[in-house]
């Protein structure tokens, strides 16, 4: 037999002793935060019908399910890509008859196709926790106040919290045909002004005031007052103004060294209100990411509001390696 049949597929690890030890006792600490302020431990299934997956996920997300064939019904299957989506189902179906808020906190592994061709990972360690049933900004104060402690818990000390709106961007993004649409995402990732001029030179003279500032429109909460004066308009008026609700309702827990980045888009096109993202030294990627997502449990049968996290074990551990 080569030595090749014995290989792992591309993107899945494994973990001997040691490593495995180090990566059950982190995440005993994450889940032990999340315990302590009363998030109850939940486990989801590894797969589940195509359908039911497609109905939580949309555009690219969708791109990077690894689907199969459930050998017992022939149907169309695919392994977990993302656990919010899980959640959304079982708050519509299995706890139907309960009434909110629910508080659950979770861990396991999510398959994707990978996404970075230089860090091509399928198999992503998560642990996270999703609050169904409170409204904003409420919700946002206790979840990303969780996520600082639960970091904080980890071992973990120099991070930054950053606070997203995607949808800023996204209306106007939507205008945009695909392919200028991608070049223009991709633009507005990098903080690219120039090539984001380019992308939507031909754009109407509305949509290219609405994103030609996102890219400068980043650094901490005073960002917000920036972005009132060059962002037009009721919608962008709201969504600043929901923000700025966010930050002060952080404020009251304690938090107030948080950052703003009003050009980050989300890949989860699910988000419906303020994102937000842990970033450290170290894995190159956000430590945890989440978002408010208030219409995905309607897509399942039940309207609630909704917001969550996922940590990313590995990049934790990276980050935590990292440390000087």
């Amino acid at each position: 037999m080569s030595a090749i049949a014995l290989d792992l597929p591309i993107g899945m690890r494994d973990l001997l002793p040691k490593e495995a030890r180090a990566r059950r006792s982190l995440t005993r600490r994450l889940m032990d935060a999340f315990d302590k302020k009363g998030y109850e431990p939940i486990s989801t299934a590894v797969v589940e019908f195509e359908s039911v997956v497609e109905r939580g996920l949309t555009g690219r997300a969708r791109t990077e399910i690894v689907r199969l064939v459930d050998p017992g019904t022939g149907a169309a299957a695919a392994l977990r890509p993302d656990i919010t989506p899980q959640v959304a189902r079982l708050v519509a179906t299995r706890l139907r008859g309960e009434s909110p808020p629910f508080r659950f906190a979770y861990d396991g592994s999510v398959i994707r196709h990978g996404r970075d061709p230089a860090r091509p990972r399928r198999q992503i360690p998560q642990a996270g926790v999703e609050l169904v049933g409170v409204k904003a900004p409420a919700g946002e104060a206790e979840v990303i106040s969780l996520l600082h402690a639960a970091l904080r818990r980890s071992g973990l000390r120099r991070f930054v919290l950053e606070l997203g709106l995607p949808e800023i961007a996204r209306a106007p993004l939507a205008t945009l045909p695909e392919g200028q649409r991608s070049e223009a995402s991709t633009a507005l990732a990098r903080k690219d002004a120039a090539a984001l001029k380019n992308a939507i030179r031909k754009a109407a003279p509305d949509v290219r005031r609405a994103l030609s500032p996102l890219p400068f429109l980043f650094g901490d909460a005073a960002v917000i007052d920036e972005a009132k004066k060059v962002l037009q308009g009721d919608v962008a008026s709201r969504l600043l103004a929901s923000l700025e609700g966010v930050v002060r309702a952080l404020a009251r827990t304690g938090l107030t060294d948080v950052a703003v980045d009003l050009g980050d888009l989300r890949d989860f096109e699910y988000y419906s209100g303020v994102t937000f993202q842990a970033l450290a030294r170290g894995p190159g990627d956000a430590v945890a990411s989440g978002g408010r997502y208030d219409g995905l449990c309607a897509r399942y049968g039940r309207d609630l509001p909704a917001i969550g996290f996922a940590i990313d074990v590995e990049n934790l551990e990276a980050a935590l390696g990292a440390r000087s």
